[in-house]
């Protein structure tokens, strides 16, 4: 049962079997992220110099590099979907519209990914009133 490869582990623990060690999360979701300012000191005390993903520009958040991922002896690692492109127009009143080529989307408008298809899908919402 020793150095269980991560995936054997993640499977062990989800199985309800008991792994070598607990399977360790850093960076492996939008909540176990770090900060800019974090992961450069995280990178200088591991002696690491990968880039990172940015995970949210809005907080400063970032995914750690795959460097920093075994060194830290992570377990799980993020799955990017991809992304649709988006020119964003912000008018005169403060109101945001984005549009891809084909479609105009508003506030409202949330995607999923079709599992049989692999596609993005626009879906509609109601804002809660």
């Amino acid at each position: 049962m020793s150095n269980m490869t991560p995936r054997e582990r993640a499977l062990r623990s989800l199985n309800h079997k008991e792994p070598d060690r607990v399977p360790i999360d850093v960076g492996g979701s939008h909540d176990s992220t770090f900060l800019e300012e974090s992961y450069q000191g995280i990178q200088n005390f591991l002696k690491t110099n990968d880039r990172g993903k940015t995970a949210n520009p809005w907080l400063g958040s970032i995914f750690p590099g795959e460097e920093t991922y075994k060194k830290l002896g992570t377990d799980f690692r993020p799955v990017f979907l991809p992304v649709p492109e988006y020119k964003i127009t912000t008018h005169s009143n403060g109101n945001l519209s984005f549009y891809d080529g084909n479609n105009s989307i508003s506030a409202y408008t949330m995607f999923r990914i079709n599992l049989n298809s692999k596609e993005w899908e626009k879906v509609e919402v109601a804002p809660v009133s």
